[in-house]
């Protein structure tokens, strides 16, 4: 409430979180312009991961008495406010090449790894590479800490609550033979881990490992997701690949009539981004399955992939 006749610039209020034990927590933040002879109503979303439990909330307008007052009597306000903690632990996925392995599974020289963390109980959302720690072990104990900036890496982070989830899409060319380790940790904002040890799993790097007879590039892509894949000298009676968004949620389905003519060797097909019902897809993970019949003999290819919206 302003009562003088000129206007008064966006002043500062300061909010403070008392816990039980007398521990602090200060935010500062500034309100808006206050018209002559006029009054402003004004919220404030204060973010509270990390906290939990009873806390007394004080609230100071103007605290550095700029613009000074006479009187300060009716510039505070406080009140008792529970905090929810968040104590549930998120949800960590890996897989090469759309597939969980075990120890001991052997994988081509160039994978596709997806490291997926899932907190669908968090008010916070997943979108620090700081939270991941993840460590390739080579053959020879050569060891490779994984960062976001590096040249083979992707990080997407989460856009919104009802889809809680942060992508690693780590494509390595994997040159050596041998036995590889990886090592995952992973925890939300609130600092639950997933699970009470790391993620670990050995896996053979072989040449002789078949590579999916279905691609798809570029990853990330934008616009447009090229997709290219053999067929045999029988074509297939059904042939159709399907899209989903991290939540399992159909996106695209693209029937057999959807690719043209298929013939016996090498086809391709060009997905525009768009959704079932023609609208764009937002930036995020998306999981595909393709379902090749032959004469009663079904095959299936899985895989993910990543869209970035452009700038």
């Amino acid at each position: 409430l302003n009562i003088s006749s000129t206007k008064l610039d966006p002043i500062l209020v300061r909010y403070r979180l008392t816990d039980e034990e007398g521990q602090s927590t200060v935010f500062v933040k500034r309100a808006e312009e206050i018209p002559a002879n006029g009054k402003v109503n004004f919220s404030e979303t204060i973010q509270t991961d990390g906290l939990g439990g009873m806390y007394r909330l004080t609230i100071e307008l103007n605290p550095n008495q700029d613009p000074y007052e006479l009187s300060v009597l009716n510039n505070f306000g406080q009140t008792e406010v529970f905090i929810r903690p968040d104590q549930f632990n998120p949800f960590l996925d890996v897989t090469f090449d759309g597939r969980t392995i075990s120890n001991g599974d052997a994988v081509g020289h160039n994978p596709q790894i997806t490291i997926s963390l899932r907190d669908p109980n968090s008010f916070v959302l997943l979108d620090n590479p700081d939270d991941f720690a993840i460590r390739l072990m080579y053959p020879e104990f050569l060891e490779r800490r994984i960062s976001e900036t590096d040249s083979d890496v992707s990080f997407v982070p989460a856009e919104n609550l009802d889809n809680n989830i942060a992508s690693f899409l780590i494509n390595p060319n994997l040159s050596l033979e041998g036995i590889y380790t990886l090592i995952v940790n992973a925890k939300d904002k609130a600092g639950n881990v997933a699970g009470s040890t790391d993620y670990r799993v050995q896996f053979e790097v072989r040449s002789d490992v078949e590579e999916s007879p279905f691609k798809v590039w570029p990853v990330p892509f934008v616009e447009e997701l090229n997709v290219q894949f053999s067929l045999g000298e029988t074509l297939p009676d059904v042939f159709n690949l399907t899209i989903y968004n991290a939540r399992g949620q159909l996106v695209k389905r693209v029937n057999i009539e959807d690719f043209g003519v298929l013939t016996t060797g090498l086809n391709r097909y060009q997905w525009d981004g768009l959704d079932q019902s023609g609208q764009p897809m937002a930036n995020g993970m998306y999981y595909y399955e393709v379902i090749n019949n032959l004469q009663k003999r079904s095959e299936r290819w899985r895989g993910s992939i990543l869209k970035l919206t452009g700038e």
